[in-house]
């Protein structure tokens, strides 16, 4: 916004010197009408270097994300509406001593081009469609690409270096060398990172996501019915993605960094919804993540534990974490990205309950087939 705004200055500093010289003077027009033009692009040109000073203040002044997101809008706003004004005062001396510009091509042009500026301004001032557009503009991109511009964005670091930072430190952990222990505390354990094993991005089966604040007991159970359906289904043990086994706790900072990367590398999110889970703020994060790279039911994996909230009455606005600053800043991420935080409670209701009817399904499938499979098997001793 700053270098924006001096840009702007320099230009409509050369634009007044060149009027003060009668470049743009029309023929017939008193010497007053040249002056009181410039006098206009002068005040346009003061304007920008005031609001340039103030959004420097601003910056120093350590705005908070969502502050600074609204003065890039003012920003936007504020160029489309100074531009009408120019090209509005730029023709009225023109208009006044040529009455037949008015109906060439130039002045409909003109015309044309200050309407469309003028809506544009309006609507940059406009919520609603500040909203859509972050919504729209955040949703194009995808896969990993998207994970590592919401990394960036968290930490603050280029897309670049956190890469290198996601292919030095993403790994997975055997779920068979999980212990019951170590899931019941939220307490760092270095030691649990030599269990750990780097692989390759989409080598991971699950990122399993979690609330430490949840019924620790409740929680392994639901674990290992997870891992035991896993064995059932594909014959051997699931590589999960855990905080706990896959963080390096000697650079925590950086691994949080690319947490959304690490989501990206595994398979399947795995979600334990239990009743602290949508009040903790980096699960909230970790369900944003997963609907901007676009997952759906057949990439999340939902297992509910007792106690918990409905899921229809998710909210992220009770979100919470330790720093009130990670806070402001996830919760901006997520306006920037969905447009209003309403609308990304709704998403995720609605990604949960889709979630819910495919577990029912699935359940009621398997039901069936072992009742089928034995009737099948008595039919056959029968027979025999």
């Amino acid at each position: 916004c700053y270098w924006m705004y001096m840009l702007f200055f320099l230009i409509f500093c050369a634009i007044t010197a060149v009027s003060l010289m009668g470049v743009f003077d029309v023929t017939g027009a008193p010497a007053w009408f040249r002056y009181s033009t410039s006098a206009w692009q002068g005040l346009i040109a003061i304007s920008y270097i005031v609001v340039a000073c103030r959004h420097r203040g601003a910056w120093n002044a350590d705005k908070s994300p969502r502050e600074m997101l609204a003065d890039a809008w003012l920003t936007l706003g504020f160029w489309y509406l100074s531009c009408v004004l120019v090209m509005e005062f730029a023709a009225l001396p023109r208009l006044a001593f040529d009455s037949t510009w008015k109906s060439s091509v130039e002045f409909v042009v003109l015309q044309m081009l200050s309407f469309e500026f003028a809506v544009l301004g309006a609507l940059a001032r406009w919520p609603e469609f500040r909203m859509r557009m972050q919504a729209r503009l955040a949703s194009r991109g995808e896969g990993i690409s998207a994970a590592a511009g919401i990394s960036a964005l968290i930490g603050q670091a280029s897309v670049e270096s956190l890469l290198e930072v996601w292919e030095k430190r993403f790994c997975g952990v055997d779920m068979d060398k999980v212990t019951r222990e170590a899931m019941a505390s939220n307490m760092p354990d270095p030691s649990l990172r030599a269990l750990s094993r780097s692989v390759d991005f989409g080598a991971v089966d699950a990122f399993l996501s979690h609330s430490w604040h949840d019924d620790a007991a409740a929680k392994w159970e639901a674990v290992q019915r997870w891992r035991s359906d896993f064995v059932a289904q594909f014959g051997r043990e699931p590589v999960a993605w855990i905080d706990k086994y896959c963080i390096d706790q000697e650079a925590i900072e950086d691994s949080l960094m690319c947490l959304p990367l690490f989501f990206g590398g595994c398979q399947k999110l795995v979600i334990f919804y239990g009743p602290t889970y949508p009040s903790r703020l980096w699960c909230v994060v970790e369900l944003f993540v997963a609907l901007q790279m676009g997952k759906g039911i057949h990439d999340i994996e939902l297992h509910e534990l007792p106690g918990g909230r409905p899921c229809d009455e998710f909210d992220a606005v009770h979100a919470q974490c330790f720093d009130p600053k990670d806070r402001e800043k996830m919760m901006t991420l997520i306006e920037a990205g969905c447009g209003r935080i309403e609308v990304f409670n709704d998403r995720v209701r609605e990604v949960l309950k889709q979630c819910q009817d495919a577990k029912a399904l699935r359940n009621r499938q398997q039901q069936r087939g072992s009742g089928l499979s034995f009737l099948r098997r008595v039919t056959f001793e029968e027979f025999n």
